[in-house]
């Protein structure tokens, strides 16, 4: 019976503090946007099509969209209309990783 409540406790224990670890490194800022990152406008539309600088373009199969502010992936589905932002194209000239810049900064 011992044995049981140490284990639970134990358990309990180690989910808090792997709870408040997670939060800790969630509210950390993010790396700083790459030097290699250049300026453009992101175009997303609701149909899923994405414009980059007034043109047709497409994500790289392994993409991520992140707030500037938060460093935190946005899903593409949610953004709808222009925003300026930093970006990087893989070798195909699809976007590879964005930061999506607030108009407030």
């Amino acid at each position: 019976m011992k044995r049981t409540i140490r284990a639970v406790c134990a358990g309990l224990a180690l989910a808090g503090a792997a709870t408040l670890g997670a939060q800790a490194f969630a509210q950390q800022p993010g790396q700083p946007i790459p030097a290699e990152a250049k300026k453009a406008t992101l175009a997303f539309s609701s149909d899923g099509q994405v414009g980059l600088n007034g043109k047709l373009s497409s994500l790289a199969v392994a993409a991520q969209i992140r707030d500037a502010n938060t460093n935190l992936i946005v899903l593409p589905q949610a953004l709808r209309g222009n925003y300026q932002a930093r970006v990087i194209l893989d070798n195909n000239g699809a976007i590879y990783r964005a930061w999506v810049i607030p108009d407030n900064k």
